[in-house]
């Protein structure tokens, strides 16, 4: 079967879009950007953009990760930060600790790992078979609901995540 995408970068722009779209239907009293990232340093492509350094966290200039794209809301006081993966092939385990870690380093408001192609039966049987989603969640804090990794399929023809795919379900909402 033909991958849909030559590469994860043929993907960057279609998914760049449906992440500036998504993060404005939902902060539309903010700024909201997206660009692609995947040959920069996080840290290094926030100071290239011109982030207030008062609104990030202090310890941003510490994230030496490579996001393929980040999405950027930004109101006078803080920035909130988007992460998104890319994959051309079926997710992985190797593919959701890579993204688990870059989360846990930045702690994102939003963090999906996304491919044509879907997740690996493996990884879907672990998460929902087994009831570990768990594995997914990349930041606690007491008395709020823990920050979890999104897993989903993109849908190329529609140029947008397949909501029926998310894991764990009704995740975004």
């Amino acid at each position: 079967m033909r991958a849909p995408y030559p590469s994860e970068s043929a993907m960057y722009p279609e998914v760049t879009r449906w992440l500036k779209s998504f993060l404005s239907a939902r902060y539309s009293s903010s700024t909201v950007r997206a660009f692609p990232t995947p040959n920069e340093r996080l840290y290094r492509a926030l100071a290239r953009v011109g982030i207030a350094e008062h609104t990030l966290p202090a310890e941003w200039q510490s994230w030496d990760v490579q996001v393929d794209i980040v999405g950027l809301i930004t109101n006078n006081n803080s920035t909130e930060i988007a992460l998104v993966e890319c994959k051309i092939t079926r997710i992985t385990i190797a593919h959701l600790s890579q993204a688990i870690g870059y989360s846990r380093i930045v702690r994102p408001r939003w963090s999906l790992l996304i491919s044509p192609r879907g997740v690996r039966p493996n990884l879907s049987r672990l998460i929902n078979a087994y009831n570990r989603q768990d594995i997914l969640v990349y930041s606690e804090t007491p008395r709020q609901t823990p920050r979890t990794l999104v897993l989903a399929r993109w849908d190329v023809t529609a140029q947008q995540i397949d909501w029926s795919s998310l894991i764990p379900a009704g995740a975004l909402q």
